[in-house]
């Protein structure tokens, strides 16, 4: 082989998605910006997140409220302080679960339910990598036009929710290792 030589490698999904969910538990910061057509500048909500693979995700929420939103495999249950303000089933609301779904499928390595649900591309390596998923179910896309992961080794650093309306989440993570 020569010196300096390198092949051209193509990232697939599925040995991605095994690498990122080599770390079943996580715990970062965010710093999510919302923006909407008729907001002036986006509103900005910071907090932490945590995931235990395969379906426990819980977002703490830190400004401007305080907000805890739990999800524990079919079950998302929201508090507004120690009070419990909603209980409800993933499975009853379909849309919904499969937006929030998605990233734990993504970091649980669920290459199975992403491929049924949504059109995937992959891009990078490693070191630098982005996952853009795009719905099938034609409801969803109706809320949802894209979700952007980028990431790299087995960290997301970015997810980026752009609707067809042109609205948009961004959420910035700050991974602790």
């Amino acid at each position: 082989m020569l010196s300096g030589y390198q092949t051209a490698y193509a990232l697939k999904l599925p040995e991605l998605l095994q690498h990122v969910s080599s770390k079943p538990e996580r715990f970062a910061q965010f710093t999510e910006a919302k923006m909407a057509h008729f907001l002036e500048k986006p509103l900005i909500s910071k907090g932490s997140m945590e995931f235990k693979s395969p379906s426990t995700m819980i977002k703490r929420m830190t400004e401007p409220e305080i907000l805890e939103q739990i999800i524990e495999g079919d079950v998302l249950s929201i508090y507004q302080g120690a009070a419990r303000t909603k209980t409800q089933s993933l499975s009853a609301n379909s849309k919904l679960a499969l937006g929030i779904n998605a990233a734990r499928w993504v970091l649980s390595g669920n290459f199975e339910m992403l491929e049924k649900n949504f059109l995937a591309n992959v891009n990078g390596d490693f070191n630098s990598w982005t996952i853009q998923l795009s719905p099938k179910d034609l409801e969803l896309k109706e809320k949802i036009k894209v979700m952007l992961f980028t990431g790299a080794d087995q960290n997301i650093q970015q997810i980026i929710i752009e609707q067809p309306n042109g609205n948009s989440i961004t959420t910035d993570l700050y991974e602790h290792r």
